[in-house]
């Protein structure tokens, strides 16, 4: 028997695809009626709910994927340019407004999100030069927002963020400590993942990539290579159906 944290924390990321199961059996009951605008309403209550009452536990397998994913998954599937729409607008424009056709879409484009797995994985050490392209946000930064600033304080430009005369806060390294980057296959060609490697865990970018976006010339915003430059070190590893990274994952 799985002791109390095993058992934590697959409940945990199980709770809303146990909830799916039995409002897909009884629509009605939770919904009034089969509707995928009072789903997705449903859903966006229970999953935030699950957020703040902290129920979420650290994982260390990538699936089953976070539900928020379905947004990326959706875009894929129906062709859409974007996820931003959400996956229940986009699924509803997909059905040309019918309601129940979109919930049932909404299953059948589900049933297909849960069984995702890896199918390949490739594995790339970060090298010296990448890890100074995360620290010196030579192709990308984020933005400390945490300290407040006087505004005489005597501040070098290169470090810090404005909007015109506004300054928003300190450039920080995207990554703290990266250590290596993996790219993963989902099967049925549904597109691949990007994982961050850091000393202390893993972090997944939120987005599904096509595979002329994530490496090569065509490579999107969110690709590894904006942020790390060049991969040169990219090699294909041994790879499991649901990859445990032995660390604590983020998306």
């Amino acid at each position: 028997m799985a002791n109390n944290e095993e058992y934590c924390e697959s409940a945990s990321y199980q709770m809303i695809y146990r909830m799916l199961d039995k409002l897909r059996k009884r629509p009605g009951v939770w919904l009034g009626k089969p509707d995928i605008t009072k789903l997705n309403t449903f859903i966006s209550g229970y999953y935030n709910a699950l957020w703040d009452l902290d129920v979420y536990a650290n994982k260390t397998t990538l699936f089953p994927l976070d539900f928020w994913f379905m947004h990326e998954f959706v875009k894929n599937k129906t062709k859409s340019y974007g996820s931003s729409a959400g996956w229940a607008n986009l699924i509803l424009e997909e059905c040309k407004g019918n309601e129940i056709e979109a919930i049932e879409r909404f299953f059948e484009y589900l049933d297909e999100f849960r069984s995702l797995k890896a199918v390949s994985m490739k594995k790339a050490i970060l090298t010296d030069e990448n890890i100074l392209a995360n620290d010196k946000m030579m192709f990308s930064y984020k933005v400390d927002t945490s300290t407040i600033f006087r505004e005489d304080e005597n501040k070098a430009d290169n470090e810090y963020y404005y909007i015109g005369e506004k300054l928003i806060g300190r450039k920080i390294p995207v990554y703290d400590s990266p250590q290596a980057v993996y790219i993963i296959e989902l099967s049925g060609k549904n597109g691949f993942l990007c994982a961050i490697e850091t000393v202390n865990d893993i972090r997944v970018k939120r987005y599904i990539f096509g595979e002329k976006q994530i490496m090569g010339n065509n490579k999107c915003s969110e690709s590894p290579e904006n942020v790390f430059g060049s991969l040169t070190t990219l090699n294909t590893i041994p790879c499991f159906e649901n990859p445990d990274f032995n660390k604590p994952i983020y998306w």
